[in-house]
């Protein structure tokens, strides 16, 4: 009888978690994502890549994915999500206002006129909207100029709720790549943004 019990939570979990799951799974398998809804070890980060979006990232747990968009300077952008925060997404029983991290990578395709101003130009004004657009104010806006692989970017830290958080964000080409992270260890947030890679 513990035995079934057992098997019926363990349905019910994957079930609750596979109904929420917010885009076509088979698009998405579709798309080259490496995506299973199935928790890792803990401690253990494993590294995610997405030849669709061509990059590759280590997150502690398989990433939830999604698509959403933002209003930034009355253009509207369409952003494809891969976002971890704990276990939350797989445990039904867990709060998302409980977690104690966030691993967050998105990217979206600006429009032609942006890329015809200064790259410099389009970090910045593409940061400060994203602060204003997530009410990140908490973050140090002085931003630090970093770059991977000859493309460049800039880098934003500061404090949220108690916990470090960072931002980065890369331009290759017409495609922006935004990474935020929240945690109560930097080292974790060094590690996810370290494990980034283009492809």
């Amino acid at each position: 009888m513990k035995q079934i019990s057992i098997v019926t939570t363990t349905i019910t979990i994957l079930i609750l978690g596979l109904w929420n799951w917010p885009v076509n799974i088979q698009e998405v398998l579709s798309q080259n994502v490496n995506v299973k809804p199935l928790l890792l070890v803990k401690g253990q980060w494993q590294l995610f890549s997405f030849s669709k979006g061509r990059f590759k990232v280590k997150f502690p747990l398989e990433p939830k994915v999604f698509k959403d968009f933002t209003e930034i300077e009355e253009q509207q952008l369409d952003w494809l999500l891969f976002r971890v925060d704990d276990d939350s997404y797989w445990n039904p029983t867990k709060n998302e206002a409980d977690s104690t991290s966030l691993y967050v990578v998105g990217y979206t395709d600006l429009a032609s006129e942006y890329i015809q101003q200064k790259t410099d130009t389009i970090l910045e004004r593409m940061g400060n909207s994203l602060f204003r657009e997530f009410e990140l104010q908490e973050l140090n806006p002085q931003s630090k100029s970093i770059s991977l692989n000859g493309q460049p970017g800039l880098e934003f830290y500061g404090t949220l709720d108690g916990k470090v958080a960072g931002m980065r964000l890369y331009l290759a080409g017409q495609r922006l790549y935004a990474l935020y992270a929240v945690s109560e260890d930097t080292a974790n947030i060094q590690q996810f943004f370290s494990s980034f890679q283009l492809q």
